[in-house]
């Protein structure tokens, strides 16, 4: 399955965001800020690719100014690739 990393400047923001995400039912994990994409605040939003709209839709309303950008990962046995969507 295809996950989007969705990335921060803010702590309060990140964890308003996930809420969100909850209370709509999409299904995400608070998770620390990759290293190759880390910003201030050190913690991340992770989601499944199919729910990206709904979590644009929520960036929309609710104006956080912090958002830095969506990610997707791609991950092998290896290594995680993230493309900036």
């Amino acid at each position: 399955m295809e996950t989007v990393i969705a990335v921060f400047n803010n702590r309060n923001h990140t964890i308003q965001f996930a809420s969100y995400l909850k209370r709509i039912g999409i299904k995400c994990k608070t998770i620390n800020t990759p290293r190759e994409l880390s910003v201030a605040c050190g913690i991340s939003v992770i989601f499944p690719f199919i729910n990206l709209k709904q979590a644009k839709l929520i960036l929309d309303r609710f104006k956080f100014s912090s958002f830095n950008k969506f990610y997707l990962i791609q991950s092998n046995d290896v290594f995680k690739k993230y493309q900036p969507l």
